[in-house]
């Protein structure tokens, strides 16, 4: 009966483990083979020590820039807006608007002051503009009468 019984788990499991596969490394991302360009850590692939993995400065460039073509305006009432992906925000101060404030906060109030504009009304100062990076959730308020445009990260 045990014999049996052994037999029969060996079968069973025999045909569980027949698509099994020892992954490779490029499966894992090690898909590089010298250090060279490499910023911050290196990992060496456990299996094949010439594989390594890192991120390249074109690489870390490539996943913070924007998509200009997903452009979304925002409203910019002194309002918060809240932010749905990573991104970038881009405010630009109203003309003829003599001080506002702009903030970016993990929540509907408060925040970190961004941008403090005071022009003198109808000089150059009126045109002041910040430019900065956001995550996902994060809410954002612009001030009053200015423009607020949220672009969001290229895939």
């Amino acid at each position: 009966m045990i014999k049996t019984a052994a037999v029969f788990l060996i079968l069973i499991f025999s045909g569980l483990t027949t698509d099994c596969h020892a992954a490779s490394c490029s499966e894992f991302g090690y898909t590089k083979t010298s250090t060279s360009g490499c910023l911050g850590y290196v990992l060496k692939c456990p299996t094949d020590e010439s594989k390594i993995f890192c991120f390249t400065r074109e690489e870390i460039v490539k996943k913070l820039m924007p998509d200009w073509s997903s452009a979304q305006s925002k409203t910019s009432s002194n309002s918060y807006s809240w932010m749905s992906a990573n991104g970038w925000v881009h405010i630009i101060s109203a003309k003829g608007v003599n001080a506002f404030d702009s903030y970016v906060s993990n929540s509907y109030s408060g925040g970190l002051n961004i941008l403090h504009a005071y022009g003198k009304g109808g000089g150059w100062e009126d045109y002041n503009s910040t430019f900065f990076p956001v995550k996902s959730g994060n809410y954002v308020r612009a001030g009053s009468g200015s423009t607020m445009l949220f672009i969001p990260l290229k895939n």
